[in-house]
């Protein structure tokens, strides 16, 4: 689609945009974890294929993302790592030139889905060839384009932005009555059988869930045949009993999100942009390399975007959600280092923790509501819930992460120390199995105890009597000697609200609620982690 810009028509450099879609009503169809994985992948692919054609033509440039086609072999499989808009700079991509390079590339995929529809399951559209798919293809895959002409200054691939989303907005509706992706994206289709093979976990959300604890002898020895674990197998297995903890029914989705990349990125001109891209697309290769396992399912690393399926806990490594998101941030870490100026960007992520039975759509919108919830609270944050089995939910948001607090913190905002975040982390990480028991004891005390005695004594404006009097309160309700086992915890326990209320207050009403909101939050996740009864 070629778009005049009022305003953008006097000589310049010629840049284009180019957006591909329609990709939320892709994603609607999707079901389990490989419908997700695979409708994602695939538009990962063809943005692939059209950055691969573009940058063989002559007097074309792509500034984002990053693409060299000497590295595509070596850049990990399994995940998708390319967005869903291009921009370039150059002649050369007139619409009749973007409108054959969907051709080929449409039809490419349409090889794709012949190749895993040629067998499809009684009641499944038949497509007779691959003209038909083709034709059904170049109807619902969407490749629009915008163009403009101007000098080189700061800021174009921003306003190029805000004309793709007004593009997209005006996407028309497909006319095809068949539905031939549907079915694509359910079985283990051709992108599946190429990238990832038989690999443990893929099929379903029990296979992850246990993917950390149980090893492939030992997953395939409990499945029911069709994916799944069977878990009446699983109480039989005298090994497994012994190292089970209930949360290996649950699993989680991570999306993470950049804080304040659109103002960064309004900065770059063109030579900047196009290192900017290069070290994202880096730092995504790497994201990927450092979290690839059987115990992660990473359906898009693109950049600042990120989302991923993960197991609770790893029994093998004593590893928990929080060991993937370090390594997430380690490499953020060095993708920072490498760009000038980008000292103050972060990322911002939504924790959704779910049943393996329950429906994966809804735990998706919650980690997107998550998301925005530690974006809007402060960014730099993790927001995580827990929606229980029993119905029951348990949300909290972790105190700002490390990766701010080298820069000046922005206008308006108190730099925030990393300390509580670290704290916290090693807080949710201390309890055992062995001292679960007591973790109920303390949340019962709590209930009693925080508001008419803990509160008060960590209002006192004195930082030194206030330490005092909070270890003091410790020593004398917890001075049984069943208590000297859990003595360590406890401290760390005590030793968080102390800190807790010199970096945030507990002063307001609402300091209040969002003080008592964390710290039953870090307790009931650390009571969930632990706990060995089977629900």
């Amino acid at each position: 689609m070629r778009t005049k810009m009022e305003g953008y028509n006097r000589k310049g450099k010629v840049y284009i945009a180019i957006t591909i879609g329609p990709i939320g009503k892709t994603l609607d169809k999707a079901r389990k974890v490989k419908a997700y994985w695979s409708a994602s992948y695939m538009f990962s692919w063809i943005m692939r294929g059209l950055l691969s054609r573009i940058s063989k033509i002559e007097g074309l440039e792509i500034l984002s993302p990053a693409y060299d086609q000497n590295t595509i072999p070596s850049i990990p499989k399994g995940v998708g790592l390319f967005p869903d808009r291009a921009f370039i700079r150059g002649e050369g991509l007139s619409d009749e030139v973007l409108k054959k390079l969907k051709e080929e590339v449409l039809g490419d995929l349409a090889k794709e889905l012949h190749k895993s529809l040629s067998s499809n399951k009684e009641g499944e559209p038949q497509a007779t060839s691959e003209e038909d798919l083709k034709q059904y293809l170049n109807d619902y895959i969407m490749i629009s384009s915008v163009r403009i002409e101007r000098e080189e200054k700061k800021g174009i691939i921003s306003k190029l932005n805000q004309y793709l989303d007004t593009l997209e907005l005006r996407q028309r509706a497909t006319s095809s009555r068949n539905d031939y992706l549907t079915p694509f994206l359910a079985q283990n289709n051709s992108f599946i059988t190429q990238e990832i093979g038989e690999k443990i976990p893929f099929a379903t959300t029990s296979l992850i869930a246990v993917s950390g604890w149980m090893n492939d002898e030992q997953i395939k020895a409990c499945s029911d045949g069709e994916g799944s674990i069977d878990y009446a197998k699983v109480r039989k297995n005298e090994v497994l009993q012994k190292s089970y903890r209930n949360c290996y029914k649950y699993l989680a989705v991570v999306k993470a999100d950049g804080d304040s990349f659109g103002k960064f990125i309004a900065e770059l001109k063109d030579e900047e942009m196009k290192a900017f891209s290069k070290a994202f697309f880096d730092f995504s290769v790497q994201v990927a390399k450092d979290i690839a396992s059987p115990r992660t399912v990473p359906v898009y690393i693109g950049g600042d975007d990120l989302f991923f399926f993960v197991p609770i806990y790893s029994h093998e490594r004593n590893e928990d959600i929080f060991n993937i998101i370090s390594s997430v941030e380690a490499c953020f870490g060095r993708f920072k280092a490498a760009v000038k100026g980008a000292e103050g960007l972060s990322l911002s992520y939504g924790v959704s923790i779910f049943y393996y039975k329950s429906p994966m759509s809804e735990a998706i919108e919650v980690a997107n509501q998550l998301l925005g919830q530690a974006k809007s609270s402060g960014r730099d944050r993790v927001a995580v819930s827990i929606r229980k089995h029993s119905g029951r939910t348990i949300e909290f948001t972790l105190p700002c992460k490390e990766s701010t607090h080298t820069a000046p913190a922005p206008e308006g905002e108190q730099k925030k120390s990393p300390k509580l975040y670290s704290e916290a982390l090693e807080l949710m990480r201390s309890l055992s199995k062995d001292e679960e028991v007591m973790i109920e004891g303390l949340i019962y005390w709590l209930d009693d105890m925080l508001d008419t005695v803990v509160v008060p004594i960590l209002q006192i404006e004195d930082k030194e009597l206030r330490k005092k009097r909070l270890d003091a309160l410790r020593a004398n309700f917890f001075d049984e000697d069943i208590h000297t086992n859990y003595d360590s915890f406890l401290r760390q326990v005590f030793d968080f609200m102390y800190e807790l209320s010199l970096e945030h207050g507990v002063g307001t009403a609402e300091e209040i609620s969002e003080f008592k909101k964390l710290i039953y939050g870090l307790l009931r996740y650390c009571q969930f982690i632990t706990d060995t009864e089977e629900r």
